[in-house]
């Protein structure tokens, strides 16, 4: 018997999990598994009707609750590793869930900030609305969290999978410590945390700019500064070239 035909996974928070939940419930011979089927394999349990697993895939803003997720990919077969994945997609999906609520009360930047801060003050504002060098690094260890808190390690090792450059220390160094980061650094950190889905470039590249001012590679201090004294420097050189 095959599944019933079902709507595409809703954009929202929780796509990842419910695409997740969704590749656990196809069988190898490309059918899916009903929700029925799920539900008389699990025995009846609370929260896991037909019903209730049906949702629990559908993506968008509906997070399900864990003894749902849980049992949804035990029905299926899962291996521990794979639930425990679902754990943590989970989990990232209510911590996406709490960012986008944040974000939409940034509509209006001088009352909406204050009500957001007050509401959820561990959270970093939307790139839009970064107003120093703490929301940045803030919104950099929000975005980490929310894609699964990848390590260091992964996250380096992610970037240079992209053909970007990174090394582990700088990567800890712009999430804990705080430094002025180049937008090749902040960049490669972004793709490093989640590869195959990346966040708007473009506005983190706005706030960037916004904080940390256009900043260009001067090879003679070997540092990112200020492109406005890169050109002065430049065209100093050049006049005494002449």
């Amino acid at each position: 018997m095959s599944g019933r035909t079902k709507a595409g996974v809703q954009d929202g928070p929780a796509e990842e999990l419910a695409s997740f939940l969704r590749w656990l419930r196809r069988r190898p011979d490309g059918t899916d598994l009903t929700y029925a089927e799920m539900a008389g394999r699990i025995g009846g349990k609370r929260y896991c009707s037909a019903a209730t697993l049906s949702r629990a895939d559908q993506g968008g803003d509906y997070i399900p609750r864990i003894e749902t997720v849980q049992e949804y990919a035990r029905a299926c077969g899962a291996t521990p590793a794979q639930l425990q994945h679902a754990r943590r997609l989970l989990s990232a999906a209510r911590r996406l869930r709490a960012l986008h609520a944040t974000a939409s009360r940034y509509d209006d930047p001088k009352a909406g900030s204050r009500i957001a801060r007050q509401a959820h003050p561990a959270i970093a504002p939307h790139p839009n609305y970064m107003r120093g060098r703490l929301d940045f690094q803030n919104g950099l260890r929000s975005y980490r969290r929310e894609v699964g808190n990848p390590s260091v390690r992964a996250i380096s090792a992610n970037a240079e999978l992209s053909g970007l450059h990174i090394t582990k220390s700088t990567v800890h160094r712009m999430l804990s410590r705080g430094m002025d980061p180049s937008w090749e650094q902040v960049q490669a950190l972004l793709t490093g945390c989640r590869p195959g889905k990346l966040p708007d470039l473009r506005v983190w590249r706005q706030a960037w700019s916004r904080i940390f001012g256009n900043y260009e590679f001067s090879p003679d201090s070997g540092l990112f500064v200020p492109d406005v004294t890169v050109r002065v420097r430049d065209r100093f050189s050049a006049a005494v070239r002449r």
